[in-house]
């Protein structure tokens, strides 16, 4: 561990993705459910065991970048209850938002990962392999998702192709993220994949699973 701050990878940097949970705006496919309202819950209580968990892991410092603001009143209390720091994430498409915020992350790291907020089958020990295969030399590492996408994106030097002319949302994220790294000579590491909350099926199962407190 880092004498300084106390962190297992002191030269990494970790970004969470949130959305402001607000009925309507988050989850709409799970709200075909369960409702808005109970949409919001849950991913509100997604959100907050992400950021708890991972702040408390002590990997790398954390940081959380929130949208459409970061002037959530429950934004703040994370920011203060946790020591994450907080930014507003940068306008465009998803892709170009990761892409911005990783390259800002490198700026003042070796490396650095991106999250989101609604994979609570995600686990710290995973991230921790992610981190170790940038610091063992990876360009990039992933941790797919099984509905096509990723759970977890880092990168070691900055490459725009694999944050652009993506079709996010779309079951061929991955695949194509996948092939655009090979074709970029990057060297990629994609780790063993891991599922996340989209519908009443996926939060059934992680229920079930007691991923959910």
């Amino acid at each position: 561990m880092s004498k300084a701050g106390g962190y297992r990878f002191d030269n990494t940097s970790i970004a969470i993705f949130a959305r402001v949970p607000q009925p309507g705006q988050v989850k709409t496919r799970l709200a075909r459910g369960i409702g808005n309202v109970g949409a919001t819950r849950a991913y509100s209580l997604m959100a907050e065991q992400t950021v708890r968990r991972v702040s408390q892991a002590r990997l790398a410092p954390v940081s959380l970048y929130a949208t459409p603001h970061s002037r959530s009143a429950l934004f703040q209390r994370w920011r203060r209850e946790y020591g994450v720091a907080l930014h507003q994430q940068p306008t465009g498409n998803l892709g170009r938002r990761m892409h911005h915020v990783l390259g800002q992350c490198l700026r003042k790291h070796q490396a650095a990962v991106i999250i989101g907020s609604d994979a609570p089958a995600l686990t710290t020990a995973q991230i921790a392999e992610a981190l170790q295969s940038l610091n063992n030399g990876a360009d990039a590492v992933f941790i797919p998702c099984e509905d096509g996408g990723y759970a977890l994106a880092g990168l070691s030097r900055r490459c725009l192709r694999l944050f652009t002319g993506i079709r996010w949302g779309s079951s061929r994220v991955m695949q194509t993220t996948r092939a655009r790294a090979i074709t970029s000579g990057m060297r990629t590491c994609f780790l063993q994949p891991t599922w996340d909350v989209d519908n009443i099926v996926d939060l059934r199962r992680a229920r079930r699973s007691g991923l959910l407190e």
